[in-house]
């Protein structure tokens, strides 16, 4: 009988690890929303500032940045959360960023250090999330900032073969080009 209780309370214990406390989901959703007040009184109310969704494992500054709340990634941000902070799969704020073409948060993130060629668990970059979203100023400001063209994901695939306009392909080729 003893035997049987161990791993029906270790089940248990890892069962609710993944559970996020009450101020920590406020703070998830909160920053998702893009509702700063309540992102603040979140984290006054004792959420963490590196709290996880369960499924995904994405920060508030994942969900923040992803849905374009850049009000809240610089709250977040000046709090001290890291901007290189990698979801489950490896995503980073500015993998997530560059997905959905948010160009202002991508600019604020790297100002805050983010890696611009910190690839997630697939190989994806910022500057390859960036073509896809078919964003020629993203791209460019990514290229600009140095990303790095040449960098394959687990495919082979490049920014370049991700790109889908001519017009990104010809900027992405130009400093493919300018890579040692």
């Amino acid at each position: 009988m003893r035997l049987l209780k161990f791993p029906i309370l270790l089940s248990l214990l890892i069962a609710t690890m993944h559970c996020a406390s009450a101020p920590d989901k406020k703070l998830l959703k909160s920053a998702e929303m893009g509702n700063l007040s309540e992102v603040e009184k979140a984290l006054n109310s004792g959420a963490n500032l590196e709290a996880r969704e369960s499924k995904y494992g994405n920060t508030a500054l994942h969900l923040a940045s992803f849905e374009g709340k850049i009000e809240v990634v610089r709250y977040l941000l000046d709090k001290g959360i890291d901007p290189n902070v990698q979801a489950n799969d490896g995503i980073t704020a500015l993998v997530a960023a560059c997905r959905k073409g948010h160009l202002d948060i991508a600019k604020l993130l790297v100002s805050r250090g983010a890696d611009l060629n910190l690839a997630d668990e697939a190989g994806i970059t910022p500057l390859m999330a960036a073509a896809y979203s078919d964003n020629y100023d993203l791209v460019r400001f990514l290229l600009i900032s140095k990303a790095k063209a040449k960098l394959q994901n687990l495919k082979g695939k490049t920014a370049l073969d991700k790109a889908r306009s001519d017009k990104i392909k010809s900027l992405i080729q130009q400093y493919k080009n300018r890579e040692k």
